[in-house]
């Protein structure tokens, strides 16, 4: 995806990310375990490389654990944007736009 500076994003999501006009940073918090973190990790990291106000992190939570007590980490994949609003769960990447969008208030 990076060579290539194409994130596989369907026009329809580049669409809705189009709107993000101020700084979002993503935390996903996962376990090296989980068969699904992997997949909302690479949602992240293909809006953040579709828009250039949103920023993407991978929290291992075995590495990290005070991030786990902080955010309440009950289950992985969990989604943290901003330092305030969360989700839990893999999910497509409409939809992860979609909470962006959400957790800016567009």
């Amino acid at each position: 995806m990076i060579s290539r500076r194409d994130p596989g994003l369907s026009k329809e999501t580049l669409d809705e990310l189009s709107k993000v006009d101020q700084p979002v940073h993503i935390q996903v918090m996962i376990s090296p375990t989980c068969p699904y973190c992997a997949a909302a990790v690479g949602s992240v990291h293909r809006l953040a490389m579709a828009n250039d106000f949103i920023a993407g992190d991978m929290v291992e939570l075995a590495e990290f654990p005070h991030l786990a007590v902080k955010y309440n980490v009950q289950g992985v994949p969990k989604i943290i944007i901003n330092e305030k609003e969360s989700a839990t769960g893999a999910m497509p990447d409409m939809d992860m736009a979609r909470e962006v969008l959400r957790a800016i208030g567009k």
